[in-house]
């Protein structure tokens, strides 16, 4: 996956998706995928949206696409990939830091469910 500059995922948290190779909104499979950040980076000063909930893996044309996307159509998108993120890092046997539990409550709108 792209490294960006801007609010960077770590390296720790890149490794969870190492062995992904699918873009998460098309058909698209191979190398080049970008780490899009769900809900947006945050402020220079945050950290909690580096966690891995908040991080899924998109091919480029549609990481631009979501970057075009606006009102209810982005918000649909949002908490399909928080979801499939969540459901994806549970099926790796991650377990959630208590950076991650803030993320959830902060951004617990987009879940189907109530997590915590």
């Amino acid at each position: 996956m792209r490294t960006g500059q801007l609010n960077p995922f770590s390296d720790e948290t890149r490794a969870e998706f190492i062995f992904n190779y699918n873009c998460w909104n098309c058909p698209n499979t191979g190398k080049g995928l970008e780490a899009h950040h769900i809900v947006g980076r945050g402020n220079r000063h945050s950290n909690l949206e580096r966690c891995p909930l908040n991080l899924a893996p998109l091919c480029p044309e549609c990481h631009k696409e979501f970057d075009g996307l606006g009102g209810k159509e982005k918000q649909d998108k949002i908490a399909f990939y928080l979801q499939k993120t969540f459901v994806y890092l549970l099926k790796q046997k991650y377990e959630l830091t208590d950076r991650d539990k803030e993320f959830l409550i902060k951004y617990n709108k987009y879940y189907k469910t109530k997590i915590i």
